[in-house]
């Protein structure tokens, strides 16, 4: 299938330049079921215009196959000049990220590296962004630990909800080997421990379930595998 579904139902998304069916399609094995694999030339996935309307937090798990390539797009809302917001992407120390943001929506820049890597071929990571406009500050998470943060991060010129650039995974012109999952935007900044409640110790959130109403429910269990178990087939509880 040629689409990235938005779980909320208002942002799926396009795959552009990726085989979605057959031999070679770009859905894998994820982090928590399937996973978007980039890597051609051009490949990445369309959100659309995805609106910013203020504080924000970008988060997702990736797994790199090729951490040695600089400036490979990871996640961007910046496509459209004076209507650009942020854009996450490798550095060039390998395995280091760097997260630009655009104040004036064009050329007014700042950036936030990763003080050391936090990217490791072969290695599911979980990486999260967070923008707080009330007190101007960006802040830079690996794995449920903030790396880096910078204040002074004030907007200016154009409104953040004004400015309609797409939201895109991957980037048509800087192309990588990586599979990305679970991609989340929230329309407010999450604090620490909502980002470590995410990571969850390297197992995600996804460890409470429930359920409302009558009737029988059948709910099958995936495990995925880490450095303590090996990866199991599903298992439904009926």
């Amino acid at each position: 299938y040629n689409s990235a579904k938005d779980e909320l139902g208002k942002y799926d998304g396009t795959l552009v330049g990726l085989v979605g069916t057959g031999i070679g399609k770009a859905w894998t094995q994820g982090k928590f079921g399937n996973a978007i694999t980039l890597g051609p030339a051009g490949g990445h996935v369309h959100l659309g215009g995805v609106p910013i309307k203020g504080d924000f937090t970008a988060s997702l798990w990736i797994y790199p196959e090729d951490i040695t390539t600089d400036g490979a797009v990871i996640l961007s809302k910046d496509n459209i000049n004076s209507m650009q917001v942020f854009r996450i992407e490798q550095d060039v120390v390998d395995g280091t990220v760097k997260a630009t943001f655009h104040k004036d929506g064009n050329t007014d820049t700042v950036s936030i590296i990763s003080p050391t890597p936090v990217l490791t071929n072969g290695k599911w990571t979980h990486l999260a962004l967070v923008y707080k406009e009330a007190n101007a500050t960006l802040a830079l998470y690996a794995d449920g630990n903030k790396t880096a943060e910078i204040t002074g991060v004030t907007v200016s010129t154009s409104l953040l909800s004004a400015r309609h650039s797409d939201l895109r995974v991957g980037d048509p012109s800087t192309p990588l080997a990586r599979r990305v999952d679970d991609l989340r935007l929230y329309g407010f900044a999450l604090e620490d421990n909502q980002i470590t409640a995410i990571h969850g110790g390297g197992g995600g959130d996804f460890d409470k379930i429930e359920i409302i109403g009558s009737g029988t429910t059948k709910i099958t269990a995936h495990q995925v595998g880490d450095d303590s178990y090996a990866a199991a087939l599903p298992v439904p509880n009926y």
